[in-house]
């Protein structure tokens, strides 16, 4: 009864935004998802930090399907572990989307994209950090814990586990395929061709570095205005 509960509950929210999606994106918004019902696993308090992308707090996302239909959904968060979205419903149960039948995600302009990843042989999601010439560079997060310091005395832990965020930069290829990079000042003018010196002299002019995700969306975002 308390699934039925759910999964009335979470049609009609799908309803209630699509109504509202139907007016923003002038399109019948019905979702094309598939996923499954899973009970919210509980942080463990012995590790500090966590595995989703907004820490342990739900945020407001667009949600774009392979029908190119797009709908709001608060409560959306992405788990680094599990590597899927999810969408609290109550205290203990979340919706699971399937990763692969999503194209496009927005959190508030943090965009996703579901792209097959060549290292788990599966779709995943990553971060755009900015698109020239039909390539993109993207980003890819996951999430491993670091064991905290154990006094070799005691064997008492000295400081506590904790969740890091590791990253894997990329660029598509023009065949569609990924490449790794390393976010490197030669690597990144290396991009943009014949344009390398022009974007040197707005990252110089500008103080950016060519490491930091925000100065890098701004790099990207001035080429393609200018080129």
């Amino acid at each position: 009864m308390k699934k039925i509960t759910f999964l009335a509950f979470f049609l009609s929210f799908f309803y209630s935004f699509g109504q509202y999606d139907v007016n923003v994106f002038n399109s019948e918004v019905t979702p094309n998802t598939s996923g499954m019902w899973i009970v919210d696993e509980k942080q463990d308090n012995e590790i500090e930090g966590s595995y989703r992308l907004f820490k342990n707090d739900f945020h407001t996302g667009v949600i774009t399907t392979k029908d190119g239909k797009k709908f709001k959904v608060p409560g959306l968060n992405y788990n680094l572990k599990a590597d899927q979205l999810e969408v609290k419903i109550s205290k203990d149960s979340v919706y699971a989307f399937d990763t692969a039948s999503i194209v496009e995600v927005d959190f508030e302009g943090d965009k996703f994209k579901t792209l097959f990843d060549p290292k788990k042989y599966r779709p995943t999601l990553f971060e755009v950090i900015g698109a020239f010439n039909n390539q993109s560079v993207l980003k890819h997060r996951s999430v491993k814990v670091k064991p905290g310091i154990v006094n070799p005395m005691t064997q008492q832990k000295q400081t506590p586990d904790i969740f890091v965020q590791e990253f894997t930069y990329y660029v598509t290829t023009v065949q569609g395929g990924l490449k790794e990079i390393k976010l490197k000042k030669r690597t990144i003018l290396k991009l943009f061709n014949e344009s390398a010196d022009v974007i040197q002299e707005f990252v110089s002019d500008n103080d950016l570095s060519y490491k930091e995700d925000d100065d890098l969306k701004k790099i990207f975002k001035y080429y393609n205005q200018n080129s």
